[in-house]
């Protein structure tokens, strides 16, 4: 039996947990239904931003940088639904109101990745 870092189980552990959620996202996305992705991608969204604000688990400080990493996949997700302008005037009302600490450079991402 070899160790491993805790670190390196809680990173995985998060992306598994994630891992059916963004699997809906992209099964609605091959259905032609981005409203239905759009809403998963926004609970998703909603959830991690819960879960680093209010998880008192040590899991949690194991993978400090899980939560806000995984945010930004879930917002490349949801950016991969639209193939012309995003809706940012939505998103940026979205994060305003749940997820107030990230909606800065939640949206210099976005901004960023629509060059």
């Amino acid at each position: 039996m070899r160790y491993v870092e805790p670190g390196d189980v809680a990173w995985e552990m998060f992306e598994e947990a994630l891992s059916p959620f963004r699997d809906d996202v992209e099964k609605y996305k091959k259905l032609s239904m981005p409203k239905e992705a759009t809403l998963y991608c926004l609970g998703i969204l909603k959830g991690i931003y819960a879960f680093d604000k209010d998880s008192k688990t040590q899991y949690k400080e194991w993978a400090v940088d899980a939560p806000g990493e995984y945010f930004a996949f879930i917002l490349g997700d949801w950016r991969t639904l639209y193939k012309g302008k995003i809706p940012m005037v939505s998103m940026k009302g979205f994060l305003e109101t749940n997820c107030p600490d990230w909606v800065e450079w939640s949206v210099k991402l976005l901004r960023s990745s629509s060059r």
